[in-house]
């Protein structure tokens, strides 16, 4: 003999909130990442521009120049970045920031500032001048859609959105390649970033939802006396879990993606369970329920029919069962 539950379960709203405001934590933190990322690679590029031009000028800085030789071909780019921002930046903090920058930097030029220091400082500041000129320009855009795109290819769980990032990955790529930086990305590309962020975004907060769920009902049911079974191999499944009862029973737990929910009572060899083991768990379930609903957590009463269950927890249950009968999951 055995018994289930089908149906939906609903939470509450503040947990909901809780959840999404925490993925979009890490999202934020995980894009931050990326755009520090971004920007060393540009420091490096700035780097290998300057040294590149100061070879083709015969002003290679090595240990053979002289130090004041040094000095002047870092004035002179000094005078060459002061020039640029005058003539492209609006007038505005950000002008007055840079510039008062590049004042520090001839300051220190003048005086016995190391020439070393001197010269990062300054790649940093040529950076921090492309970025101000091209803040809300086409450069800075396509930099913003790969991060986001590779951030969402990175945190996705779903084979197919990881699939569908590297397709878009990759659709960028030739697109900017031919645009150039002179063109902002294709209207196109922008919406099948922002879908593909949004896909996975709900898939990590339906992931959490039932990650939390499947915790406090493993709370609940150990104050009742009741013990989590692994499987054989220790693996955790996505939304699944079981449970062994008092009376040598077991209950499995399935929440699905559209929070759907199976209970399924058994004897924990799959064989019929005794009407009485059956009956205290129906009496367990009640419990459960009410202790859950205490918390916000609303679960499907023992008596709703099976074909109110969604297909995917259904198809969840029978790929757990097929795998128990060919005896890949044992209790530990």
């Amino acid at each position: 003999m055995s018994s289930e539950a089908y149906g939906t379960y609903t939470l509450p709203p503040t947990m909901l909130e809780k959840i999404r405001m925490r993925i979009e934590a890490t999202r934020q933190r995980a894009l931050a990442k990326a755009h520090e990322e971004a920007r060393q690679r540009a420091l490096h590029a700035v780097a290998r521009e300057r040294r590149l031009r100061a070879v083709a000028d015969g002003q290679r800085r090595d240990q053979t120049a002289s130090e004041e030789s040094v000095r002047v071909a870092l004035s002179a780019e000094l005078g060459m970045v002061r020039r640029r921002l005058l003539r492209q930046l609006p007038v505005g903090a950000a002008r007055s920031a840079l510039l008062s920058g590049l004042d520090a930097l001839q300051a220190s030029l003048a005086g016995t500032g190391d020439v070393g220091e001197i010269a990062r400082e300054l790649d940093v500041l040529q950076f921090e001048v492309s970025q101000a000129l091209d803040r809300d320009g086409p450069s800075a855009q396509w930099t913003a859609i790969i991060a986001q795109v590779e951030v969402a290819c990175a945190r996705a769980t779903q084979p197919a959105h990881r699939e569908e990032a590297q397709v878009l990955l990759a659709d960028i790529a030739r697109a900017q390649s031919s645009s150039g930086s002179s063109r902002t990305p294709a209207p196109e590309l922008t919406q099948r970033a922002s879908r593909l962020v949004a896909a996975v975004e709900d898939s990590q907060a339906q992931a959490a939802e039932r990650e939390a769920v499947l915790d406090i009902i493993g709370q609940v049911l150990g104050e009742m006396g009741y013990r989590a079974v692994r499987t054989a191999s220790g693996e955790a499944r996505d939304g699944q879990t079981r449970f062994a009862s008092p009376e040598n029973g077991q209950v499995e737990a399935s929440l699905g993606d559209r929070r759907t929910v199976l209970f399924h009572y058994g004897a924990a060899d799959g064989s019929a369970a005794p009407r009485a083991a059956v009956e205290g768990w129906c009496q367990d379930y009640g419990v459960l329920r009410s202790r859950l609903a205490a918390r916000g957590i609303q679960l499907p009463p023992a008596e709703l029919e099976p074909d109110a269950v969604q297909e995917d927890v259904v198809a969840r249950r029978r790929v757990r069962a097929r795998r128990r009968q060919d005896g890949s999951e044992r209790e530990l």
